[in-house]
């Protein structure tokens, strides 16, 4: 699954995570990119940003494992990848 710039904009994201990650199959992905913090040229406003951390916490609490990461790849945001361990 592939979710862009799109868990900022989720009211309760660790019940909304949990159910996503319950329909998921063990080894099924998770790519992760949402806007990182900071002063940008383009995206949210920073109250709505969710950090690293957040975003890891969320996931990890949701039942999913971080399994890597792009942090070059977009000058912007945030790229993780979790997998369904069980």
């Amino acid at each position: 699954m592939f979710m862009c710039d799109v868990l900022h904009h989720i009211q309760d994201r660790p019940v909304w995570l949990a159910k996503l990650a319950a329909q998921m199959h063990k080894g099924a992905r998770l790519a992760l990119v949402e806007f990182k913090e900071g002063k940008l040229p383009e995206g949210p406003p920073e109250a709505v940003k969710l950090s690293r951390a957040q975003l890891v916490a969320l996931a990890t609490g949701a039942g999913l494992v971080l399994d890597s990461e792009k942090p070059d790849l977009l000058p912007y945001q945030t790229f993780l990848v979790f997998r369904k361990a069980r």
